[in-house]
């Protein structure tokens, strides 16, 4: 088995034991003193993972045979220790409100060192940056980036930290990565924002609990991303952009999408959380896309539709609710023409 990603590890063991001591919860089955060392999603479980299970949708996900720990509520306690017995399943009343004040503790924020004034170029002791990568102007990289032979990094460009700037990658002026790696000759033009916190929270109000997003995004080789494009990085799972994908100007793409190989996404387009779409689709301009739909490979969405649920058959959709296209264009004819006859009463 391999060891769990670093971004998503504790920074020391802790077992169920200590997540009981610290935090409000009830342990109803399993051991305590199971040793945890990581967080995951449902769909990444692994031996020692520590996971919240809020959504019903996801319990079959779960696998039986491994050790891990579920923070969830009373109501799913039963069936989850039915079904997983080797976890031990922890209670709450909101699960995914402590899962995100108990990350929150459990992963305290990287000290990030101040930007430096000046027109030199600042790059931190635990930066690297290979001697043929040209950086601009201003330029700032930070703790734990790598930037390979021939990327470009234009003026004012920041990467904030735990960035991979692939080879022969064109990063615009005035642009911000955080936590992404970019697969070699992707290009981004000015002022996109790559691996910004999601926006992900649980309640309203002054009682709101942001959730920490621990995630990357990680884009494939020869990506082509516009101006003023968001790509916001996942909560635990990252948020992943195939090869040869090309994004228009002005798109966001929330937390935990994926997209697959050689899409096309036009301005404006909003694509809201766990998305997943296909590869060789193409999303036409203003198209908002659902959390948690799927499209399949192929498939084309016309300008301004609203896609709001699973598409499983390739083709071209349009209209809101988004429906196959011809089925939307004879349905407007048809509008129109009795619209046209009502007026000649």
């Amino acid at each position: 088995m391999s060891a769990p990603p670093e971004h998503l590890s504790f920074a020391s063991s802790l077992t169920v034991a200590d997540l009981v001591g610290q935090f409000d919860v009830e342990l109803v089955a399993g051991p305590s003193d199971m040793v945890l060392t990581h967080v995951s999603s449902a769909h990444t479980v692994t031996a020692g993972s520590f996971i919240a299970l809020y959504d019903d949708r996801l319990i079959e996900h779960l696998p039986a045979a491994h050790r891990f720990a579920c923070l969830t509520t009373s109501a799913r306690a039963e069936q989850l220790t039915s079904l997983c017995p080797q976890a031990a399943i922890l209670v709450c009343d909101n699960p995914r409100q402590l899962y995100a004040d108990m990350l929150t503790s459990l992963f305290k924020p990287k000290a990030q060192t101040a930007l430096s004034g000046g027109d030199s170029v600042s790059i931190d002791a635990s930066a690297s940056v290979h001697p043929e990568a040209v950086l601009g102007p201003y330029v700032f990289v930070g703790p734990h980036c790598v930037v390979d032979a021939g990327a470009v990094i234009g003026a004012h460009a920041v990467l904030a930290g735990d960035v991979h700037v692939g080879a022969e990658c064109h990063v615009s002026e005035q642009c911000w990565l955080g936590h992404s790696i970019l697969g070699a000759r992707t290009r981004l033009a000015q002022n996109t924002v790559i691996g910004k916190r999601g926006f992900g929270f649980e309640g309203q109000g002054a009682e709101a609990r942001f959730i920490p997003h621990l995630g990357r995004v990680i884009t494939g080789e020869g990506c082509d991303i516009g101006a003023g494009v968001t790509i916001d990085r996942g909560v635990l799972d990252d948020t992943l952009i195939g090869a040869h994908v090309m994004i228009d100007n002005q798109v966001h793409i929330a937390h935990n999408v994926t997209i697959g190989d050689n899409c096309i996404i036009l301005a404006q387009a909003g694509i809201a959380g766990s998305a997943r779409i296909g590869a060789n689709c193409i999303i036409g301009g203003q198209v908002g896309i659902a959390d948690h739909v799927s499209l399949c490979e192929g498939v084309t969405v016309a300008s301004k539709s609203g896609i709001t649920k699973d598409i499983d058959m390739p083709g071209t959709y349009a209209g809101f609710p988004a429906e196959p296209a011809r089925k939307f264009w004879t349905q407007q004819a048809a509008l129109r023409r009795l619209a046209k006859a009502k007026a000649e009463k």
